[in-house]
């Protein structure tokens, strides 16, 4: 005996299997693949692949971590820019 049903789509995204676009595929492969560090070229692929991945919400916190990061003084300046009087 045969059942015909409509057809079911599933209705949640689960950010891993059914992502639509290719740019978003390499967007978060670039992010899975980038070791966290400081040079241009990790922080440059992270951005660039959490762009493609179009999450944006992590390009602004990554950004406002950077800037704070470069805000702040490093040791050696401010240890340097310390005076003694004697």
């Amino acid at each position: 005996m045969y059942c015909r049903v409509a057809f079911i789509e599933n209705p949640w995204y689960d950010d891993h299997f059914d992502i639509p676009t290719e740019r978003q595929r390499i967007g978060k492969t670039l992010t899975m693949i980038t070791s966290p560090g400081a040079d241009m070229l990790s922080r440059g692929s992270l951005l660039i692949g959490w762009a493609l991945y179009e999450k944006l919400d992590n390009v602004q916190s990554l950004m406002t971590q950077w800037l704070d990061d470069s805000a702040a003084p490093s040791p050696v300046v401010a240890a340097s820019t310390v005076r003694t009087t004697t």
